[in-house]
């Protein structure tokens, strides 16, 4: 899928950082992301909960897209004219220092209702980009945690049968699995018994940083390097052809030193030809059960849609509910989604419609061909007979 505009953050130089943006004809625009202004965002970045959200999405606004406003003008206009009305922005970054700031604020800097969408991007596609999905897709839900801890599980089953309407429907599409109270061992033992397309981790915070067995390795501690992702969890979901991997973390608040193991973890996995990562870190809940973005992001991945339109819309969904429920804007981070090349279409079913035509004509065809050759032989048989 084309993006609208792609945007490099890289080359950290005395001057400070680069930042170029590119459009799909070749224009481009570039500027310094200087060093005060990076300590600015950094700080922004650690006092985000206290701060509204409108207040840090202009300041990373500004800090992308300043003195290029009317070409993110024109890639939203032309935009409109899409299917899915989605202006992409792509995001590109080679410096691992600016990794972690929740750049997707940027997309509340230049009105309530987002317009575009910001997609962090790396260069390598995943195993599974050319293969075609199947149906059922098979879904784990996991709880991480000690099991005398908080065990309560997404309902996803609940969720989904809200969207389908009946379990008959529901199971021909979906079969969702929950698992309570699990450890690394647990986790990659499942995932060694069958295929899981999505694999959805609720984790709590502190058992991302804490060196303790709850931590049971799974994620990396900052300078550790993707050594660690890659044996801990990227084997595991390679094997279990996972398409679409959900950090959702649940109760507690999320801070940057989190969001830099958070991002560490995504980036190794989509680096090493692994799933698209979504990173959850705020979720309110949902009265009818499960919560706002999630619910909506699994009702329109059920209905087709991109990867990157769907987290799109969910986010959207999302403040809309909170606006509408007049709820405390000063909230956590924004949904973080990590993609490799061709990753927005991984959980698209289209391609399993296409494929299964595909299929359908190329059977016809070789009964067609069959037919001919039974024909001719049939013929032949004929004038043999006949002949003698």
């Amino acid at each position: 899928m084309a993006y609208s505009l792609v945007c490099r953050l890289s080359d950290r130089g005395s001057e400070g950082y680069h930042v170029r943006l590119t459009l799909p004809d070749g224009r481009e625009s570039e500027r310094r992301l200087a060093n005060a202004e990076f300590l600015r965002l950094r700080n922004i970045g650690f006092a985000f909960q206290s701060m509204e959200a409108e207040l840090i999405g202009a300041e990373f606004f500004s800090s992308l897209f300043a003195g290029a406003e009317p070409l993110l003008d024109e890639v939203i206009a032309r935009a409109a004219e899409e299917p899915d009305y989605l202006a992409r922005v792509l995001l590109e970054i080679t410096d691992r220092d600016l990794d972690y700031l929740p750049w997707e604020f940027a997309m509340l800097g230049k009105a309530e209702v987002p317009a575009f969408e910001i997609v962090r991007s790396v260069s390598v596609a995943s195993r599974l980009a050319d293969k075609v999905p199947t149906l059922p897709f098979r879904v784990l839900v996991a709880n991480m945690g000690l099991p005398h801890e908080d065990t309560q599980t997404f309902p996803l089953r609940t969720v989904l049968l809200r969207i389908f309407g009946d379990a008959e429907r529901l199971t021909n599409v979906f079969h969702p699995s929950t698992m309570a109270g699990v450890d690394r061992d647990e986790l990659v033992g499942v995932l060694a018994q069958s295929r899981y397309e999505i694999v959805h981790l609720q984790v709590l915070t502190d058992w991302l940083h804490e060196g303790d067995q709850r931590s049971q390795g799974m994620i990396a501690a900052p300078g550790d390097g993707p050594s660690l992702v890659a044996s801990t969890l990227l084997a595991p979901l390679v094997r279990a052809q996972t398409r679409l991997l959900i950090l959702h973390l649940r109760r507690q608040p999320y801070d940057l030193p989190q969001a830099a193991q958070l991002v560490h973890l995504a980036r190794g996995i989509v680096e090493g030809g692994g799933p698209a990562v979504l990173i959850v870190p705020f979720d309110p809940p949902d009265p009818a059960g499960g919560t706002v973005m999630l619910n909506r992001l699994y009702d329109l991945i059920v209905h087709d849609q991109p990867l990157d339109a769907a987290v799109h819309l969910a986010r959207v969904y999302e403040l809309l509910s909170q606006s509408a429920a007049s709820t405390d804007r000063s909230i956590a981070a924004r949904p973080i989604l990590m993609l490799g090349q061709g990753g927005e279409n991984l959980l698209r079913v289209s391609p399993i419609a296409v494929d299964l035509l595909q299929r359908t004509g190329e059977v016809r065809s070789d009964i067609s061909h069959l037919s001919a050759r039974l024909e001719r032989l049939t013929f032949h048989s004929t004038v043999d007979l006949v002949s003698h």
